[in-house]
């Protein structure tokens, strides 16, 4: 299940929604969408990858869109999520899990939204991504360690 939030306001999709959804690529790289027998005309304005943010014109009317799938909705709960304006030093393990890779290098410099490691947590693949610029001062583990919630996989300066 996923979590819209358009312009503040919150809806729920699941798979079977999306299913549900006629859409086609336009030749102009918009999207048609047809929907309950409404069409829609579809235009990516801007693309945030790293905060799932869309903005997004649909039939001339800008909408600004957040989408969380279950991982977000999960360290939502967790109470893991950071505001854009706090700075981290530390990358934390959000949850127990495998550590199934490592992308960075002690000495490197990351700018946000760096794919930093990869976490295996509840059956689920995790990209753990910088959410700043930072150098790399020490990795803690390597590939294949198990690591609890709140370890400390990559300590940053």
């Amino acid at each position: 299940m996923y979590k819209v939030i358009i312009d503040n306001e919150e809806i729920e999709i699941t798979a079977a929604d999306i299913n549900a959804v006629d859409m086609v690529k336009t030749k102009n790289g918009g999207y048609h969408l047809l929907k309950n027998n409404i069409a829609y005309n579809i235009e990516y304005l801007e693309e945030d990858d790293l905060h799932k943010n869309l903005k997004l014109l649909i039939n001339g009317t800008t909408y600004n869109l957040t989408i969380k799938d279950e991982f977000d909705q999960i360290v939502d709960t967790m109470g893991f999520s950071s505001s854009e304006d706090e700075l981290i030093s530390d990358i934390i393990a959000p949850m127990p899990g495998l550590i199934l890779d490592i992308m960075v290098s002690v000495g490197d410099v990351v700018e946000e939204g760096k794919s930093l490691l990869i976490l295996e947590a509840m059956k689920m693949e995790n990209v753990i991504k910088a959410s700043g610029v930072g150098t790399i001062k020490s990795i803690n583990n390597k590939k294949g360690d198990a690591v609890n919630k709140g370890a400390i996989i990559i300590e940053m300066e």
